[in-house]
């Protein structure tokens, strides 16, 4: 839920050299388990992709919309019918 992340994965550390200069050199590098692919520099890609500023939004409105989708009961259902018009009206 959200934006692509910045694509951060791979670990490494400034080490101090003469001059005053240091140099950043890799240390480990992130393996995808799934995709066996590196996502530093690309990012990851959300399943659900809407802007940073809606995401908390978004989310409450899927999860609201899940909860109303399992709940058996009649009154369940309405608090949740209720608080999805609630979050539209926003």
């Amino acid at each position: 839920m959200g934006e692509v992340t910045g694509g951060g994965a791979n670990d490494g550390q400034v080490f101090p050299i003469e001059g005053g200069f240091g140099a950043y050199i890799p240390r480990g590098r992130a393996i995808n388990p799934v995709t066996r692919t590196n996502w530093d520099g690309t990012g990851i890609k959300p399943d659900v992709a809407v802007s940073a500023e809606s995401a908390l939004t978004e989310a409450h409105r899927l999860a609201l919309q899940n909860l109303l989708q399992q709940t058996p009961d009649e009154d369940g259902k309405n608090y949740y019918k209720e608080n999805l018009e609630k979050l539209s009206a926003k």
